[in-house]
């Protein structure tokens, strides 16, 4: 009697089974017979295969895993194959089974040929799943065995033959000895047959001959039941045999990985010895606008009563006027399109001055007044007062700050007293990079020097006062050597000396106010690039970052700080130099001349081999830009993919791969040392020697050409202009030293931003959601992902996209966030056209969970709320309709639980609903689900979409899963890029031929 035996597994053990395979494939695997170990795959059984069983083995067991659609029978051998003189058609029971497979096991029942067809199949797959491939013979070498007939094995040289290409074949010897080629099935008894598949060959001396039958054929004797029974533990034999084979060989592959990972480590190390090797070790080779009138304090108050009690509207008139104010003063220019104000209420007045601001594509953030902040320059700010939390604007003017009221009252300076009316909390704005770059250094300069042409002029007359100052030295040198001391003059070098000192502490005194200057100029610097890099990175498309690495990008975003420094610190250096120079240069015309030209050629000379040093160091620092560029991204990779290394035990790899540039980067580096030693050596010897051509050429030729105090003041000015120069050449090759790090800043600045300055608001989203043809492709030589896709959802719609993977499920979703845009077609919101509308303000009024999102390290509290101001009410209410309120309830610190990196500490489900927590504090219009809830039980699961229904917000849900699908108000079902069915699950179900259909049916086999 047939007897459904498994849908899913079944262990193919047994001494009298057969077992019969439709409606899919059965994988076979050998399982440890203990019930342990791991499933070793050994091949696949096809629809209509008949599996003989196999005895338990000692160590392992032939163990079957059914794929979808497929069912497993189980029958009793002697029930279908006859004994001896026994007619087939009696030996069998009709199948009591109900299933659409009947009529199949009613055919192989009663059909010799159809069970012996079944039989071999079954047969070919446990022989292909325990044989040996041997090397190939050419077909002239090699024997066809042909059943019926008796074949001579010594026919030809290589005394081997084969079985005829299709149905399995028996075989047994006649005469002779012969056997199996691999020695993995046992070789044929004189007398018995075996069954060879058609990659199996018999081998044997010359004078053996082997007899072949079918299947078909043992059937129609009634030997076929003997023979099979007489082979199972030769098959099962083998089987083990090519398990513990493999085993073996698994093992020493991983013997030769862990040599191998081993042997890098040792390489690594070795190599690391070899840099910090003794320097006298050989180098390997390295090739590798006026404002309103002002009072004080004391003769004017703050804006009147009637202005701090206003009206909503008011309120927001009176903080979209000091949004503006604070803007204008900080330099920044909103074009008018952009000043709409959202009037959603809020009750805090920073929170409302930040929706305002991203509304004009202001940059800001929320700062703190502490201390005696109005006498530091912090920029323009919005303040508020503490009675009606009426905004003001803040503003710096003449070294003091000045209180704005909005309705155009007088302006307050600030003094403690009236910044005891303000609250701790203000805003500030950020300037940001204009969309039009153009020259990347020029426009970085430009940007990050704005508002420092005070420091600048100061920078250069303090620089030029110091300098002017430093003459006195050379000329007093002169005087009191070549003069004073001669003729005994003693009070006037007393009075010469003092001078000096005066002379000197005056010029100390410059020297602060320039560092003062450089250090203002470096702050501003790298405090509005910073920003304005920061900002013009977020502001990027989403396909900008899938072109660059992380590595890459923080390391080019970072390198800011970098070319701060090196910019301030040349300036200073720059400025004082070259005024050194020229102005030594004027003194030494003064006294000769002639001299004068031969000092300036030594001068270009010395300016001439520093530069020639200064470009060869310049080519090294960009390659060690590059090279060090690669080893931050070598880092953040190892860090972001160590769980991954550490499974694979591939430590030792990463390691000795970010050794080997870590060691070329300390060449290159030693590199680099040894031209700025030979900088210094340059230096240290060639002014002795310019002075030694110097004083040869006045005590001989050019002894008349000046008094001896002139001599004097001509040496010290020109030993002081040639150190001048070298300080301008050694500047100038630090400074280019940061230019590979304005390359690597290019590709940030001159990438268009994802929102331009046209873009509009979108008003308040009603949910409405239109793509009319959207066609979008990965690569323009690449297959469409999307293809004339065209779809319109309702304002409220839930909407549920199945689909098998890969058919552009997520893909869409990325159009419909507006993180791709279609090649052709478009994606409308409301009947206006997402490629026309500020993206950002879009996204705001979206909730979205995509499939690999993670929470960020910090609290469960910040993860929910995010930078948005809600109430631990609003948050509470948000956790308990993502189905997480029970779960923070039992965590130790409740909302305040600090979660590690990635959420590590939550459960697959656990981070789900976090995020889907975060996604509905917002009250969205729109809800993007992206397998959202694979992790989630059956009740979370209805406590999720209970909440989202209540919402009455339009969902868009990706999933797989069933129970989600079938709560959807309409189903769309993509296949290869294009919607195949669209409508009512309950419609799409009834369809039996749609794909919908059968998805479903998988899932409920």
């Amino acid at each position: 009697m047939w007897e459904l035996a498994s849908t899913d597994q079944s262990t193919l053990a047994g001494d009298d089974t057969l077992w019969l395979v439709t409606g899919g494939a059965l994988d076979l695997f050998a399982a440890d017979a203990g019930g342990r170990g791991h499933w070793r795959f050994l091949g696949r059984a096809e629809p209509g295969a008949l599996l003989p069983s196999l005895p338990h083995g000692d160590r392992h067991v032939l163990t079957g895993r059914a794929t979808p659609g497929c069912a497993l029978y189980r029958v009793r051998t002697a029930e279908l194959i006859p004994a001896p003189n026994e007619p087939h058609d009696q030996r069998h029971d009709e199948p009591h089974s109900t299933s659409q497979s009947d009529a199949f096991i009613t055919s192989t029942a009663s059909s010799r040929s159809a069970l012996a067809a079944a039989l071999d199949a079954g047969l070919s797959a446990l022989l292909d799943a325990v044989r040996q491939p041997p090397p190939p013979l050419p077909p002239e070498r090699t024997v066809r065995i042909t059943p019926d007939a008796h074949t001579e094995l010594g026919a030809h040289q290589s005394g081997a033959a084969a079985p005829s290409a299709g149905a399995v074949t028996w075989i047994r010897v006649v005469s002779g000895q012969a056997g199996t080629d691999d020695g993995t099935l046992p070789p044929p008894e004189a007398g018995r047959f075996t069954p060879m598949g058609a990659h199996d060959r018999v081998r044997g001396e010359p004078t053996a001959v082997v007899a072949a039958c079918t299947t078909s054929r043992l059937l129609s004797d009634g030997s076929l039941r003997r023979h099979l029974d007489d082979f199972r533990p030769h098959l099962m034999s083998a089987l083990s045999r090519r398990v513990i084979e493999e085993d073996r060989q698994d093992e020493a592959r991983l013997t030769a990985g862990r040599r191998a990972r081993e042997a890098a480590l040792d390489q690594a190390v070795h190599a690391l010895r070899e840099h910090v090797r003794p320097s006298s070790a050989p180098e390997p080779d390295t090739r590798r606008n006026p404002g309103p009138r002002t009072t004080t304090a004391a003769s004017a108050s703050a804006p009147s009563s009637s202005a701090r009690s206003p009206t909503a509207a008011q309120a927001e008139h009176a903080a979209a006027v000091v949004v503006e104010m604070v803007a204008e003063a900080a330099g920044i220019t909103a074009s008018p399109t952009h000043r709409a104000v959202d009037h959603a209420p809020h009750p805090d007045p920073v929170h409302r001055i930040v929706r305002i601001a991203r509304t004009a594509r202001l940059p800001n953030r929320p700062v703190d007044l502490t201390g005696t902040w109005w006498r530091t320059d912090i920029g323009p700010l919005v303040g508020f007062l503490r009675e009606g939390d009426t905004p003001v604007a803040l503003l710096r003017r003449r070294g003091h700050y000045e209180m704005a009221d909005p309705s155009g009252g007088p302006r307050v300076r600030v003094t403690a007293r009236t910044a005891g009316r303000l609250r701790t909390r203000a805003v500030t704005f950020y300037r940001p990079l204009p969309d039009d770059t153009g020259n990347v250094t020029r426009l970085l300069f430009s940007y990050g020097l704005h508002g420092c042409r005070a420091d600048l002029l100061r920078l250069t007359a303090a620089g030029l006062a110091a300098v002017a100052l430093g003459l006195l030295v050379p000329i007093a040198t002169g005087q009191v050597l070549g003069r004073f001391v001669p003729d005994g003059q003693r009070p006037l070098i007393i009075q010469t000396c003092l001078a000096v000192i005066v002379a000197g502490l005056v010029a100390m005194g410059f020297g602060i106010v320039r560092n003062l200057a450089v250090l203002r100029i470096e702050g501003r610097f790298e405090t509005t690039v910073q920003a304005g890099v920061w900002d013009r990175l977020l502001r990027l498309p989403a396909s900008f970052f899938g072109r660059y690495s992380t590595g890459e990008l923080a390391g080019a975003a970072l390198g800011v700080s970098r070319i701060g420094e090196v910019v301030s610190g040349v300036a200073m250096t720059v400025v004082q130099a070259v005024l050194l120079v020229a102005v030594n240069f004027a003194l030494q015309l003064w006294y000769s001349p002639p001299l004068a030209l031969l000092s300036a050629t030594m001068v270009a000379l010395s300016a001439a081999v520093l530069s020639v040093i200064g470009a060869r160091e310049l080519t090294w620092h960009r390659r060690l830009a590059k090279l060090d560029n690669a080893l931050t991204n070598k880092v953040f990779q190892t860090l972001r993919g160590l769980p991954k290394l550490r499974v694979a035990a591939a430590e030792n790899y990463a390691y000795a791969h970010w050794a080997r540039d870590f060691v070329e980067s300390q060449r290159i580096r030693r590199r680099v040392r040894r031209l700025q030693n030979a900088v210094t050596a340059f230096g240290a010897a060639y002014v002795p020697f310019c002075t030694f051509i110097l004083l040869a050429l006045l005590a001989g030729p050019a002894r008349d050409a000046m008094p001896v105090d002139g001599i004097l003041t001509f040496t010290v000015s020109f030993t002081t202009q040639l150190t001048a120069t070298a300080q301008l050449v050694t500047a100038l090759t630090s400074a280019g030293a940061v230019i590979p790090l304005f390359g690597r800043l290019e590709p940030i600045l001159t990438q268009p931003p994802e929102i331009s300055e046209n873009s509009r608001h979108p008003g308040e989203l009603t949910g409405a959601i239109d793509v009319r043809g959207a066609t979008f492709r990965y690569s323009p030589d690449g297959p469409p992902v999307l293809d004339d896709v065209t779809l319109r959802v309702r304002p409220g719609e839930f909407v549920a996209v199945v689909g098998p993977s890969g058919c552009g499920k997520s893909t869409l979703l990325r159009l419909l966030l507006g993180f791709a845009a279609p090649e052709s077609g478009s994606v409308h919101y409301d009947g206006q056209d997402l490629a026309a509308l500020d993206l950002t303000a879009v996204r705001r009024q979206c909730g979205v969970v995509l499939q690999h999102a993670q929470p960020f390290t910090g609290t469960v509290l910040s993860n929910i709320r995010g930078a948005e101001a809600y109430s631990l009410d609003e948050v509470r209410e948000a956790a308990r309709m993502a189905g997480l309120a029970d779960d923070i309830a039992q965590l130790p610190m409740g909302l305040h639980t600090v979660l590690s990196d990635n959420g590590s500490t939550f459960s697959a489900g656990q981070r789900q609903r976090l995020m889907i927590a975060q996604a509905l504090i917002r009250r969205p219009r729109i809800l993007f689900l992206d397998e959202a809830t694979s992790a989630l039980d059956n009740h979370t699961q209805r406590i999720v979409t209970e909440s989202t229904r209540a919402l009455r917000a339009t969902r868009v849900v990706i999933a797989h899963r069933l129970s989600t699908i079938m709560e959807a108000d309409r189903v769309i079902v993509l296949s290869e890029g294009r919607i195949v069915q669209s409508g009512p699950p309950d419609e799409l179900l009834a369809d039996a031929t749609g794909l919908f259909h059968h998805f479903v049916r998988r899932q409920v086999r």
